[in-house]
């Protein structure tokens, strides 16, 4: 069973690599995928995770609260009521 697992892990992350290619270049991920769309990420820094906490915890507070997702909001807070 947990043999299963890994071999679908492996064939996924292999399959991700060959539709996806990466490189680095002026300290920004461009990541080129086979519809020939080309996305430009920033690099993060190692201290990022820490210092965007905040921000990321207010971010996600407002969406938890916005209007396009008040449904989703009512319906988890009704089911776990």
């Amino acid at each position: 069973m947990i043999a299963k697992q890994y071999n679908f892990i492996f064939h996924f992350l292999l399959l991700s690599s060959i539709l996806v290619s990466a490189q680095v270049v002026d300290n920004k991920g461009v990541y080129t995928f086979s519809d020939g769309s080309v996305r430009v990420y920033p690099k993060p820094k190692w201290k990022d995770m820490i210092t965007n906490i905040p921000k990321d915890f207010i971010a996600t507070s407002k969406s938890f609260i916005s209007k396009e997702n008040i449904w989703y909001t009512g319906g988890a807070l009704a089911t776990t009521a």
